[in-house]
């Protein structure tokens, strides 16, 4: 039940900017089968060198979506940023 209710409450701030922005970032690099769930409402979004990564909060877990969005030979040095970015917040 929590975890419905987390992909149907509000958005967070900024993400309708955020979001667009990771679409956009989807459209021109494409991404793997699973890129495109980071479309669905309600995300958090990290954003790195070119890549991006939809994520929500559940607790004090950050759990993605999908895969990073962006270039293929950036996704893997935005795996260890959106990691140290999640360090830094005790996620």
């Amino acid at each position: 039940a929590g975890l419905l209710r987390s992909f149907t409450a509000a958005r967070p701030e900024g993400a309708v900017d955020d979001a667009g922005r990771a679409r956009a970032l989807l459209r021109a690099t494409g991404g793997s089968h699973l890129g495109w769930l980071t479309t669905w409402p309600g995300h958090s979004y990290w954003f790195g060198d070119g890549t991006a990564v939809a994520y929500r909060v559940i607790g004090s877990v950050a759990l993605t979506t999908g895969d990073p969005v962006g270039p293929d030979d950036a996704r893997d040095a935005a795996v260890g940023g959106f990691a140290a970015h999640c360090a830094e917040r005790g996620l």
